[in-house]
C-alpha cells in the first residue's frame, strides 16, 4: 500500500478559495512551461500522450468543460512503442513570499457510462516538492481495486485504491492544499495508462497562494494619560510612560518631544523598540509657579497606521508649605490615687507630635506635693516622649494642681494637664515596723543536732516613735505548738532599722523528724504567749535527722528550744534585709541622702556608682572588696533634683536600677 504523506491534505472536487494564482498551465501555449519523460506522440486514434485539441486523437474520444480548446491527454501509452508510466513535470514555480499553497485541476476520462477500462495497475499520480525537498503526495486517481474495467475514482488516503469522488467524462476542478512554503515549486504528474480506452484528460493546472503578510511595527503606548497631582513648586515628581511595540518588525522612534509649562523629558529617548518589547520614557513635571498646568508627550513612529501617538500631561503647582509641628498629649488629666506623706508616686505623660516639625518644649507645674522629674526638649517630627510627674504629699488631705507644657506649636502653644491625688498619713504605733527574716545556712540538721542561723531586720524607717520589740519562735511538729521562753527584746528608734543575726541551738535530745520554726516580732505575753501582739512572722521548715522519724504522739518539750541568741546586731538609718540577687535603695525618690543594700553569696570585688542621664559619673559609692553577706551603704553625696541610674557590679553579677532626686 502507498503510503500518503502527511503534508498533503484529502482532495475534492470544489473551487479553489479566493487566493492570488502563482501559476497556472491551460496547454493553449504551443511552447509549453512544462517537461515530459518521452516527447508527445499521438498515433492519431487510440494512442496518444500529448497536448490535443482532440483534432489529432480519436474521433470518439469525448471530453466536455475544457477552459479553451486544448488540454494535456493520454491514452493506451506503451502502444507506440513508450513505456505505460510517464511523466508531466513543471518546474521551478516560483512561490517565494507565498503561504498557504494550493493545486487546483480540471481531470476527466472518456467513457459512455457503461464500459469503464482501468484496471488495477493504472493511476494517475500528482505529487510536489519545495526547494528540491522530496516529492510528497499530492492528488492520485486509481481503479475502485477492482483487478480489471472500473472508473477512476480519487484516492483521498494515497493506498493505491479509488475510495473517492469518480472521474467522469466532464473535465472537474479538484484541489488540495500543499503544506509548507519556499522558493521554488516543482509539481510532477505521473500517468500509467497501457491499454486501449484507458485515457485521462487534464486542463488548468493551477498554484496559487496567499502573499505572506509583511512584517509590521505596532504601536501601543500606556497609559494615554500623566495625571502628577500636586507638586510643590520648587520640587518635581516623575511619571513614567511604556512604549510597547505589539507587532513582528522593529518599531523606529523618529522623535518625542513634550509641550506644556512645567513638563519635560526625564530619559533618554528610545530610538527603536523591538518586536514584541518595549522600551520606558519619563516625564518630569516641575511646577514654577502654583495653578493648574497641562501638556502633551507626543511620539513619532514609523508605525504605518499610528505615525504619532500623544498621551496627555496634567499637574497642579502648590506653593510650598512650612513644615510646622504639632502638639498632641495624653492623658489630659492625672489621678495619683492615695500616697502616704512623705512617699511618692510617679506617672507618666505622653508628648506626641504629629506634625512635620521639630516640636520644642518648656514645662511649669503647679500645686502642693507636684513636681517634674523629667521631660523631653524636643520631639522630633512624627515621634513622641514622655515626661514624668511625681507626687510626694507632705500632708494628709486632697491635693490638685497643673502641669503645663509649653511648645512651639503655633495654633496650640500651650497643653495643661490637671494632677490630683490625696496624702494620708502611715500608721504609727508599736506595728508601725516591718519584719524580715531568711535562713543563712538552710535548715536540714544532722541527728546529732546543730545550730540553726538566719539574719533578720525589723524596719522601723516609717514609724514616727521607737518600736520596742520581742522576737521569739514558735515550734511545732507533735501534739501541739511549742512557744520557745525568754524572747529577746530590742528597742528600733524611729526612722532607722534593727539588723542582726539570730541562732536557734538545736540539741541532739530534740527527737528526729521534720518541724516547722517560726520566727516571731511583736509585743511577747509571757502569762499568756497565744495573746501576743504580732507585728511579723517568718516560717521555716526544718528537718532534724530522718524527717519521717517525727509521729504525732512526739512530745516537744519547750527547755529543749531555750537556746536563741541574737548576734552582731546594729541599726542603721534605712538598713535592709536583701536577699541573694536582690538590690534595694530606699528611700526612692528622696530628698536627698540614700541607702543601697545588698547580699553577696560569695566574697567579691564590688563597684557601685551613680550616673546622670548623659551616663555622665556623678558618685562612686563602692570600690572594692566584700566579704559574702549582706551589706548597706549610704549615698551622702549632694546630688541635685532629677532621675540618676545606678549600676552594681559584684563578680559576674551585674544589677542597674534608677534613683529619684526631688526637691
Amino acid at each position: 500500500m502507498r503510503l500518503a504523506s502527511l503534508a498533503a491534505a484529502l482532495l475534492f472536487a470544489a473551487p479553489v478559495w479566493a487566493q492570488t494564482t502563482i501559476y497556472q498551465q491551460s496547454f493553449e501555449d504551443g511552447d509549453p512551461a512544462y517537461t515530459t519523460s518521452t516527447p508527445e506522440f499521438t498515433d492519431g486514434s487510440e494512442d496518444f500522450f500529448t497536448r490535443t485539441d482532440f483534432s489529432d486523437v480519436a474521433a470518439g474520444y469525448e471530453i466536455t468543460g475544457t477552459v479553451g480548446s486544448f488540454v494535456f491527454a493520454a491514452q493506451d501509452i506503451d502502444g507506440e512503442g513508450a513505456g505505460p508510466e510517464q511523466t508531466v513535470t513543471f518546474s521551478g514555480i516560483d512561490i517565494s513570499g507565498f503561504q498557504n499553497l494550493s493545486f487546483a485541476g480540471l481531470f476527466a476520462e472518456d467513457d459512455d457510462g457503461t464500459n469503464e477500462d482501468w484496471d488495477a495497475p493504472n493511476f494517475v499520480h500528482v505529487d510536489y516538492q519545495i526547494d528540491g525537498g522530496g516529492y510528497q503526495n499530492l492528488f492520485w486517481l486509481e481503479n475502485d481495486g477492482s483487478t480489471f474495467n472500473s472508473a477512476p475514482f480519487v484516492d483521498t488516503d494515497f493506498d493505491g485504491t479509488g475510495d473517492g469522488a469518480e472521474i467522469t467524462s466532464a473535465l472537474t476542478e479538484f484541489t488540495a492544499a500543499i503544506a509548507g512554503t519556499g522558493s521554488t515549486l516543482d509539481l510532477r504528474i505521473t500517468i500509467n495508462l497501457n491499454d486501449g480506452d484507458e485515457d485521462i484528460a487534464i486542463d488548468n493546472i493551477r498554484i496559487s497562494g496567499d502573499e505572506a503578510a509583511m512584517p509590521m511595527p505596532e504601536i501601543d503606548v500606556t497609559p494615554t494619560s500623566l495625571a502628577f497631582g500636586t507638586v510643590e513648586v520648587g520640587t518635581s515628581s516623575t511619571l513614567d510612560v511604556t512604549i510597547n511595540n505589539t507587532g513582528d518588525a522593529a518599531l523606529s522612534i523618529s522623535n518625542v518631544e513634550v509641550s506644556g509649562a512645567g513638563f519635560s523629558l526625564a530619559s533618554l529617548v528610545p530610538t527603536t523598540v523591538a518586536a514584541g518589547g518595549s522600551e520606558t520614557v519619563t516625564v518630569r513635571f516641575e511646577p514654577a509657579s502654583a495653578g493648574a498646568a497641562s501638556g502633551t508627550l507626543t511620539i513619532s513612529s514609523d508605525d504605518a497606521d499610528e505615525p504619532s501617538v500623544q498621551v496627555g500631561l496634567s499637574g497642579t503647582g502648590e506653593d510650598p508649605v512650612t513644615p510646622e509641628p504639632e502638639i498632641d498629649v495624653d492623658p489630659l488629666a492625672v489621678e495619683f490615687g492615695t500616697v502616704q506623706t512623705g512617699m511618692s508616686e510617679q506617672m507618666m505623660v505622653t508628648i506626641n507630635n504629629t506634625g512635620d516639625a521639630e516640636l520644642a518644649l518648656t514645662y511649669g507645674i503647679s500645686g502642693d506635693g507636684f513636681s517634674i522629674v523629667s521631660g523631653p526638649s524636643t520631639v522630633a517630627a512624627g515621634g513622641s516622649g514622655t515626661a514624668t510627674i511625681q507626687f510626694m504629699p507632705a500632708m494628709a488631705g486632697a491635693a490638685s494642681g497643673t502641669f503645663t507644657i509649653n511648645s512651639n506649636d503655633a495654633d496650640e502653644a500651650s497643653v495643661q494637664v490637671s494632677l490630683s491625688g490625696t496624702g494620708e498619713e502611715p500608721a504609727t504605733g508599736e506595728c508601725a515596723y516591718s519584719f524580715e527574716a531568711v535562713s543563712d545556712n538552710g535548715t536540714t540538721l544532722p541527728s546529732a543536732g546543730g545550730q540553726l542561723r538566719f539574719t533578720f531586720q525589723v524596719d522601723n524607717s516609717e514609724g514616727d516613735a521607737a518600736a520596742a520589740v520581742d522576737l521569739w519562735a514558735i515550734v511545732s511538729g507533735g501534739e501541739d505548738d511549742v512557744y520557745v521562753r525568754n524572747p529577746r527584746s530590742f528597742s528600733v528608734p524611729a526612722g532607722a532599722s534593727y539588723k542582726a543575726g539570730f541562732n536557734q541551738r538545736v540539741p541532739a535530745s530534740i527527737a528526729d523528724g521534720a518541724y516547722t520554726y517560726t520566727l516571731m516580732a511583736g509585743t511577747f505575753n509571757a502569762e499568756d504567749p497565744a495573746a501576743s501582739e504580732t507585728c511579723g512572722m517568718e516560717a521555716f521548715s526544718v528537718t532534724k535527722g530522718d524527717p519521717a522519724a517525727a509521729k504525732a504522739s512526739v512530745v516537744v518539750r519547750a527547755d529543749e528550744w531555750t537556746g536563741m541568741e541574737i548576734l552582731n546586731a546594729e541599726i542603721t538609718e534605712a538598713a535592709f534585709l536583701v536577699a541573694d540577687e536582690e538590690v534595694r535603695v530606699g528611700p526612692n525618690p528622696t530628698r536627698g541622702a540614700a541607702t543601697f543594700g545588698f547580699a553577696l553569696a560569695d566574697d567579691a570585688e564590688v563597684s557601685l556608682a551613680l550616673y546622670d542621664v548623659r551616663g555622665r559619673t556623678v558618685a562612686t559609692v563602692i570600690d572594692g572588696a566584700l566579704r559574702a553577706g549582706v551589706h548597706t551603704v549610704d549615698v551622702s553625696e549632694s546630688l541635685s533634683p532629677g532621675v540618676y541610674m545606678w549600676r552594681l557590679v559584684a563578680g559576674d553579677r551585674v544589677e542597674t536600677g534608677r534613683l529619684t532626686v526631688v526637691r
